[in-house]
């Protein structure tokens, strides 16, 4: 118990202890030592790129998590993830589940790395649009779906990407009103990312995770679904033929190209230290670049 003492303007009295309660404090910081130990994994989940892949992955990898939920938290829970510090403690302080699915954009005042472990992958925006488009609506693998498709991207907040990475800042800005400054803010946000990658290099990505997270088992729902890929690769060449679509989808993800381009920037780097690193460990006795004869 911590004492202090009692003041009057009215001169002096006997002292009389007042009671302070540290219990919230003491709390926090047995939080944070714990949190430090064993943080949670937060996957930012964004529309359309593999979320139920990297959940079957993190159950094939005995994590615990929300199984009939597909890896989400309940509601409530999402909520408080998406909140303030306070609220994104409160809900890591109660939750039994060592990985989430965030399916909502970042808090503006997301948690630090001593809290949590991010992670999230991109894809290649017009993919990730057409994706989008097939789990919204469905429709996408009948023939006369281009005008559904048109009024969805239409009414369809641009740059998804960015906007989901950016957080509430960006998410409520005007269609059309995306600037670098947003951009450049997704991308200090996903320098403190424990692993990120684009989901077109799945391998690497698994390779990423076994290092960083030690994630070495993988079930075959843990990788995408070649089929649902080809249909929005088969909508993509129809839907572009159409008078001014091209156009339309450029302006829609022109900064989440951007970004798209950047993180497997980042991922080269990270991939080729890894790999880099194992390469010289393989042949740490070599004596010559050949390291064989002739």
């Amino acid at each position: 118990m911590v004492m202090c003492f009692a003041s009057s303007s009215e001169g002096y009295k006997k002292p009389r202890p007042v009671r302070f309660n540290a219990s919230v404090f003491e709390q926090d910081l047995k939080f944070q030592r714990s949190a430090t130990r064993q943080r949670r994994l937060v996957y930012v989940d964004i529309p359309g790129i593999a979320g139920d892949a990297i959940c079957a992955l993190a159950i094939s990898n005995n994590l615990t998590v929300n199984r009939r939920n597909k890896c989400f938290p309940q509601p409530r829970d999402q909520a408080l993830l998406s909140g303030s510090r306070a609220q994104q403690i409160e809900f890591l302080k109660s939750t039994t589940y060592d990985f989430v699915r965030h399916g909502e954009v970042l808090s503006s005042d997301a948690l630090r790395n001593t809290h949590v472990k991010y992670m999230t992958l991109l894809r290649n925006p017009y993919m990730q649009t057409m994706a989008h488009f097939r789990e919204t609506k469905g429709d996408i693998h009948h023939a006369d779906s281009f005008h559904h498709f048109r009024q969805w991207l239409q009414a369809t907040p641009d740059n998804m990407q960015v906007r989901h990475i950016c957080g509430t800042s960006c998410m409520n800005v005007p269609r059309g009103q995306l600037t670098r400054n947003h951009l450049k803010l997704a991308m200090r946000r996903l320098d403190k990312f424990t692993v990120l990658g684009i989901v077109e290099r799945m391998p690497e990505i698994l390779q990423v995770a076994d290092i960083e997270l030690g994630w070495t088992s993988y079930s075959p729902s843990s990788v995408m679904n070649t089929t649902e890929a080809q249909q929005d690769e088969n909508a993509l060449q129809r839907y572009r033929s159409h008078d001014g679509m091209i156009q339309e989808l450029v302006r829609m993800n022109v900064w989440d190209m951007a970004l798209y381009h950047h993180v497997e920037y980042m991922m080269d780097l990270r991939v080729a230290s890894i790999m880099g690193s194992d390469f010289a460990a393989t042949n740490a006795n070599c004596t010559t670049p050949s390291c064989g004869r002739a």
